[in-house]
């Protein structure tokens, strides 16, 4: 699971791990009017330990932010269970707006992109960021960011969300994946 994100949006045309196997991209948001990017990408049974990601993309990036992540137990193949969701907003909450799954037991990620520095990324209710989980930025240049998960519980709904020490103007997303 890879969250990248940057400002000066170019299109990326390949993630990949170990130079040699590509990750699905699965959500590549714009928000309108342009600003901050979040692609969501994932690869199902990847070996765990020390890998190396490496993204291609069709012009210049600047100030790019990459969080990964390894999350265990979800199928190999057609791992993504639903559409996701997607939004863009202002303020101090983050959120990827709702998303509907069929199965009431996938790992859900939500991640998000602002325009700030922030002192702290607080995940949402019942949700857990991960020790790597988050960049505090500094200013526009470097965007906030984070990645966050949650194991539903007989649930098939939910939304992805964070609170943040600043107000930016943000990007969030969020996928499920089946078990």
């Amino acid at each position: 699971m890879a969250l990248y994100n940057w400002q000066g949006v170019p299109d990326i045309t390949s993630i990949k791990l170990d130079g040699s196997t590509s990750l699905t991209i699965s959500n590549d948001l714009m928000p309108a009017g342009g600003g901050y990017r979040i692609v969501l990408a994932y690869l199902p049974n990847v070996t765990g330990g020390a890998h190396t990601l490496t993204v291609t993309a069709n012009g210049t990036m600047l100030n790019a932010v990459l969080i990964a992540s390894e999350f265990s137990g979800v199928l190999t193949s057609s791992p993504v269970d639903g559409a996701g969701a997607s939004a863009n907003g202002y303020g101090s909450t983050p959120s990827s707006g709702a998303f509907t799954t069929t199965n009431g037991s996938d790992l859900w990620v939500a991640v998000f992109t602002g325009g700030t520095t922030t002192t702290s990324v607080t995940p949402g209710s019942g949700w857990t960021v991960p020790t790597n989980g988050y960049a505090t930025g500094s200013g526009s240049a470097f965007p906030e960011c984070g990645l966050e998960y949650h194991i539903a519980s007989s649930q098939t709904s939910g939304t992805g969300s964070f609170t943040i020490t600043s107000s930016p103007n943000w990007s969030a997303a969020a996928i499920a994946f089946k078990p």
